[in-house]
């Protein structure tokens, strides 16, 4: 169980920089598509198709890392509760039986309960083994009130937990394998952006003009702690906006007047 928390403890650590690296390439898409009338011949190269392989495998890459982390976390409860019930309503009436009245065969500590500390695996061992040495005696069993099929039970609560503990395992690896993936991917999407910030750079600073433009892609490409929005531009959000237009007040006890923009005259050229 601890070596489960100091993995998922380690995920979440390293989620985080890496969730920044992933928000960062979306920004930059966004940017680079609100922006297409200069940076159409970026958008058509082989460096925005690295750019949108690498935030894509980023992504995918993050899922995997959390549906390995929910699913260790879901399989340990589980696991609990499987080893519960196969200690005490499969193995312990066994042992209490068996202390009872098969305390003189030979291979009576194969019937007796095991400490509680033991590990998982062991523990599955110890009711395999169980079943085995109960099964030349079951007859003693079945007659102290068991049901017939106790030893298929038994065998079946074992294989339960043997199984939560290979689901658990997978997991894991899931999630290890997907923090790997992440941290390569977090450095291959760095290299990414700094060789679009040398492609990018030249074309935005070469005019006065577009000096906010560079301001936004300096914003825009930096990876911080600060975790903004994974879409969107400022551009974007200036030009999808709409100016509100204010209500007249009305005077009480008077209904308002419905509101109606402004007409703009027609120029009329001489």
């Amino acid at each position: 169980m601890q070596f489960t928390r100091n993995i998922i403890s380690k995920e979440n650590k390293l989620k985080s920089t890496q969730e920044q690296v992933y928000n960062t390439g979306r920004r930059i898409q966004a940017f680079l598509d609100a922006n297409d009338s200069l940076f159409s011949s970026i958008n058509k190269a082989g460096l925005r198709s690295e750019l949108d392989a690498v935030v894509t495998e980023l992504g995918a890459a993050a899922g995997d890392q959390a549906g390995g982390r929910v699913n260790a976390l879901g399989e340990t409860a589980k696991q609990r509760a499987l080893r519960l019930a196969l200690r005490l309503n499969h193995m312990r009436p066994i042992a209490s039986i068996a202390q009872l009245k098969l305390r003189t065969v030979p291979n009576f500590e194969a019937l007796t309960m095991p400490d509680d500390r033991i590990r998982v695996a062991a523990q599955v061992a110890h009711a395999f083994g169980m079943a085995d040495a109960a099964k030349p005696y079951e007859q003693v069993f079945i007659d102290a009130g068991l049901p017939t099929d106790f030893l298929a039970s038994l065998t079946a609560a074992a294989m339960a937990v043997q199984a939560s503990i290979d689901t658990r395992a997978k997991s894991l690896g899931k999630m290890a394998y997907a923090t790997g993936s992440l941290t390569d991917l977090e450095g291959r999407a760095r290299k990414v952006f700094k060789a679009l910030n040398d492609v990018v750079v030249p074309i935005v600073s070469g005019a006065a003009a577009k000096s906010g433009l560079l301001a936004e892609w300096n914003t825009t490409r930096r990876v911080t702690k600060r975790l903004g929005p994974p879409v969107g531009a400022e551009q974007q959000a200036r030009a999808s906006s709409t100016p509100a237009v204010p209500s007249t007040p009305s005077v009480a006890g008077t209904p308002s007047a419905p509101t109606t923009p402004a007409v703009i005259p027609p120029v009329v050229t001489p």
